[in-house]
């Protein structure tokens, strides 16, 4: 699951995770998101993610799904966040609702070990799936989920710029890249569903 670049060290009562790289990745560490952490982000969400976003990071992931919130941060600074949470429908499918890294810390680990973080905690609740969607024109999370060996959804798929995209999956005309990734007690598997 992890990569090999990164050492763990576990604080179960604060609920954090310390990472340190080995020359690829940013010493960090990985906690809940806190209320601060929030005010904090929803001022920097949409300079992170390039357009107006803020509305999707709403105050439920904080006040209801706190437990399935987490931040990365690195020397004190908050540089990454992702919100999800364990599905009611389906028990062994959790769901990352949004996921965010500042642009000077991306491509250091931190996504990677925001999703890793997540996982353990919903792998422990009896998920063995998670699930995630993107828009069919945004290449990076395409890129990274693929990466991170996410499988695409292609059933009932419609092609946009050759990235297989359900229809209508967000309503009318709003076609999605889902992705689906299984895991065995928090550790990745292959996935074909």
């Amino acid at each position: 699951m992890a990569a090999a670049a990164f050492r763990r060290a576990k604080d179960l009562g604060a609920g954090s995770v310390s990472m340190a790289g080995d020359g690829c990745c940013v010493p960090m560490t990985i906690r809940t998101m806190r209320k601060q952490d929030f005010d904090y982000l929803v001022t920097v969400v949409d300079e992170w993610w390039g357009r107006p976003v803020r509305h999707l990071l709403h105050p439920v992931f904080l006040y209801q799904f706190g437990d399935t919130a987490f931040v990365a941060e690195n020397k004190g600074a908050v540089v990454g966040f992702l919100v999800g949470f364990a599905g009611q429908r389906d028990p062994e499918e959790a769901y990352v609702h949004m996921v965010a890294v500042a642009p000077a810390s991306r491509h250091a680990g931190v996504g990677r070990a925001l999703y890793e973080s997540f996982i353990e905690v919903v792998a422990e609740r009896g998920c063995r799936r998670i699930k995630a969607i993107t828009t069919p024109g945004n290449r990076e999370s395409v890129a990274f989920h693929t990466r991170m060996g996410f499988v695409m959804v292609t059933e009932d798929a419609v092609y946009v710029d050759d990235v297989p995209a359900v229809r209508d999956y967000a309503g009318p005309g709003q076609h999605r890249v889902v992705f689906v990734k299984t895991f065995v007690s928090g550790l990745y598997a292959s996935s074909s569903s």
